[in-house]
């Protein structure tokens, strides 16, 4: 195997990077382009919402706010949100058709982040803030989808759901029948730790509990919003009932190695997506990439939701006339600013498997291609460094991501002249779905 010397081996790799950026021709989109006016109104919402606490234990609630402002405020600096104006434009003209359909809501100074998290969800702060994860966009397939869960967040705020949270949770902490039970626990000489845990788990149960009612009538309240709009009401159900299957979506689409990385002469290796043997015996399984499922516990079972929507509502199945303009243009730049993330932090068992999912799907693009071709130089390069292990997780014995793992064992698995002959390979069959100037490239570090 002819290696570079470490000056070309430099030079090589530098122009490389520089071009891969180039295919995802964009500004910093991890920081706003005026932080200061960011933080300035992040302050003000604060301050807004503690007006919306009642006065019991206001000095406690205020530090949670505060809190929970810095750790917002870090994340910020930290690359967690990303700021797009074209995501920003077709996402508001969803919202503006809200606006539109219910004028009351205009008064507010609603902001929406977009976190570049891959996980399909969203969130009220309670403040007039709400958060988007960029998977909620792969996860909906019409302006009408978005729109109701948009409709569904302002609810919360409306009903000011997150700060009675606040109010309830401090509330309890700090009463009297709290303390005492507290005080009863710690006198005990024998288990101690165990009352301890059964307390946590009924005061969490009842905090729970609260939650789960308040789901219900934010998908009233949000529905009532939507139905002012124009958008198909059906949709809402459609909704739900994907939200009650999404523990099963994420990295679910099977992925076949062996069908993209089988050559004539250099057939594809069982042995690279082979699972090590395990010393434990259990049949737990962990998933990296889906909700907590605590958290999922917090809300009602998506039947109960749609019986509650159905119940109140009269909504007609017939008509399904959607609109996805928005959606499929978010979908789109979602997609090329969830790649350049993953570069970005260098998680290339997601590339590749994002890549091979568009191509089974055949949604593959020229990127696509030159994304696999481009991951394999760069873990050859961090293998080569021994520094795979600190971007790619090794698989759990007990990991239920079956397709993302075995691109994961692939990646351990192999050693150095496996992934460049897969990788010289795979350019030379794809050739005309290859960038150009990325296949010359690679040609030229593994054959100088």
């Amino acid at each position: 195997m002819n290696i570079p010397s470490k000056k070309v081996f430099f030079l090589v790799v530098l122009v490389f990077l520089i071009s891969i950026n180039s295919l995802y021709s964009q500004d910093n989109f991890y920081h706003p382009t005026n932080i200061d006016s960011l933080f300035n109104h992040l302050d003000k919402s604060t301050d807004y919402q503690i007006t919306r606490l009642n006065n019991k234990f206001l000095s406690k609630k205020k530090k949670i706010l505060a809190k929970r402002l810095k750790i917002l405020k870090k994340q910020v600096e930290d690359s967690t949100f990303i700021f797009i104006p074209e995501i920003d434009t077709q996402l508001k003209r969803v919202i503006n058709v809200i606006y539109q359909a219910n004028p009351e809501l205009k008064q507010y100074n609603f902001h929406f982040l977009i976190d570049k998290a891959i996980i399909p969800n969203a969130a009220a702060y309670g403040d007039g803030n709400f958060v988007i994860n960029l998977g909620l966009f792969d996860f909906v397939d019409s302006d009408d989808e978005l729109a109701f869960i948009i409709c569904h967040e302002i609810a919360h705020f409306l009903k000011n759901d997150v700060n009675s949270s606040i109010d309830k949770y401090v509330e309890t902490i700090n009463s009297k029948e709290t303390k005492s039970k507290i005080k009863k626990i710690k006198q005990k000489r024998f288990g101690q730790t165990r009352a301890g845990l059964e307390f946590l788990k009924e005061l969490s149960f009842d905090m729970f509990d609260y939650t789960r009612k308040k789901e219900i009538t934010a998908d009233i309240i949000g529905f009532q919003l939507f139905s002012n709009t124009p958008y198909n009401k059906y949709t809402a159900i459609i909704g739900l009932r994907k939200l009650g299957k999404l523990e099963n979506i994420v990295f679910s689409d099977s992925i076949n190695l062996s069908s993209h990385f089988n050559f004539e002469n250099f057939p594809f290796n069982s042995s690279w997506i082979k699972k090590r043997q395990s010393l434990f015996d259990s049949d737990e399984e962990i998933n990296d990439y889906k909700f907590n499922k605590d958290s999922l516990r917090s809300h009602p079972h998506t039947k109960e939701r749609i019986k509650a929507l159905l119940s109140k509502y009269k909504i007609d199945t017939l008509h399904m006339n959607v609109s996805s303009e928005a959606i499929s243009k978010l979908k789109l730049v979602s997609d090329q600013t969830l790649i350049k993330s993953l570069f970005d932090f260098k998680k290339y068992d997601l590339i590749l498997y994002y890549a091979f999912r568009n191509i089974q799907k055949n949604n593959a693009t020229e990127k696509d291609y030159t994304n696999i071709a481009t991951t394999l130089q760069l873990i050859y390069d961090l293998k080569k460094k021994h520094l795979i292990g600190q971007y790619v997780a090794h698989t759990s014995p007990f990991s239920e991501e079956k397709y993302l793992n075995s691109i994961r064992l692939f990646i351990h698995n192999t050693d150095l002249r496996d992934i460049k002959n897969i990788n010289l390979l795979f350019i030379e069959k794809h050739k005309d779905r290859i960038n150009t100037e990325i296949y010359n490239q690679i040609y030229k570090y593994f054959k100088p």
